[in-house]
């Protein structure tokens, strides 16, 4: 494995160090993390001497990189240097990265069908914004996993809306996700239902993990009950209520003399962590 990640250089250092390391041991490179290799304000998507760089180390089983790192132009290099052997690609996007270009439907695509093992992982970092986020959910892409981190500051004018972001990564997605993070900071939303349905209509998902505010305990029972109906398949779930008052704490006497010896059956690690007051 060759990593630069945090390295914060320019393209042109990048791309050297890419070059000595072709020169010296390019195939003994399968890996390759290049996660903010790159100074931010630096866009290399648009350099034609790093994917010259990048097509000497290929071909790579794992490729971790920033969104200004990757085009339609990469996808296509990765499509034909790599093939079968490419099996995982991570994506992160931050609010400050350079995101003027975007990726086309064709080019995911042409990825998906040259390398049809890759599983494409999407960090997402303090953007929260559904139209910030809508260009990047292209139903070619073959998204495994999903990481979202809303961030404590957004600007205050239009709506996150969140709901739109899950509607859309359930449409896209229910027959390839397998693991959904979801950090949604400050947001008083309504999400149950459509988290619910993420979890109802992906079934190849293992792992979920939210952060976040559900307006009703009453949904804690109903992930209890896709779990029991082996709709979802997880093995941990932790609940903690932010506040407690006297229907809160009914709601949970009843959920857990409901759910936690049969869930107990299935080796379910079941729990709701009550706060103090």
């Amino acid at each position: 494995m060759l990593s630069l990640e945090n390295a914060c250089l320019g393209v042109s250092e990048v791309v050297r160090l890419l070059g000595a390391a072709a020169r010296s041991s390019a195939q003994a490179i399968t890996a390759l993390r290049l996660r903010a290799a790159f100074r931010e304000w630096q866009a290399p998507h648009a350099s034609p001497r790093f994917s010259r760089a990048l097509r000497r180390v290929c071909p790579l089983s794992s490729l971790c990189l920033d969104y200004p790192a990757l085009s339609d132009a990469t996808l296509g290099l990765l499509a034909e240097c790599c093939g079968p052997a490419l099996q995982l690609l991570s994506i992160t996007v931050r609010d400050t990265d350079n995101r003027q270009h975007a990726l086309s439907e064709d080019a995911w695509a042409g990825v998906a069908r040259a390398c049809p093992d890759l599983r494409t992982v999407l960090n997402i970092e303090n953007l929260g914004h559904h139209e910030d986020i809508v260009g990047l959910l292209l139903p070619s892409m073959p998204l495994y996993g999903f990481r979202l981190y809303s961030g404590r500051v957004w600007d205050q004018s239009r709506s996150r809306s969140f709901r739109s972001t899950l509607r859309l990564l359930t449409a896209n997605y229910h027959r390839s996700l397998e693991m959904v993070q979801l950090n949604l900071k400050n947001s008083r939303e309504q999400v149950d239902d459509v988290i619910l349905d993420l979890l109802a209509r992906c079934d190849r998902l293992s792992h979920f993990h939210f952060d976040g505010v559900l307006r009703r305990m009453s949904t804690v029972g109903d992930m209890c009950r896709l779990r029991l109906d082996s709709a979802i398949n997880f093995h941990t779930i932790h609940v903690r209520p932010k506040i407690i008052n006297s229907e809160i704490c009914s709601s949970t006497k009843d959920i857990l003399a409901t759910f936690r010896c049969p869930l107990a059956e299935k080796e379910v690690d079941f729990r709701i962590e009550i706060p103090s007051r």
